[in-house]
């Protein structure tokens, strides 16, 4: 398993609408779509540089803290080849 941790990811327009209940589901949901859209070319990065194929991976915003995380479930031990 490899994590990631993204901090301040939030764009301006983003911190604005975090500040409103319906703006932090709007954010939430937006964020959801585009890592559904771009979650094969985040895999194939990683795979690129990790010489291990993605199984799956996930992913989560916080719009507390402007942080994203990136989980990905490899078909390797990453530790054993370090």
């Amino acid at each position: 398993m490899l994590i990631t941790r993204f901090k301040g990811v939030l764009t301006v327009e983003e911190k604005h609408l975090v500040n409103r209940d319906s703006g932090k589901k709007l954010v939430k949901q937006i964020r959801e779509l585009l890592r559904e859209m771009y979650s094969e070319d985040y895999e194939k990065i990683v795979e690129h540089y990790t010489d291990c194929k993605v199984l799956s991976s996930h992913s989560d915003i916080s719009t507390k803290t402007g942080e994203r995380i990136e989980v990905f479930i490899m078909d390797k031990d990453l530790e054993k080849s370090l």
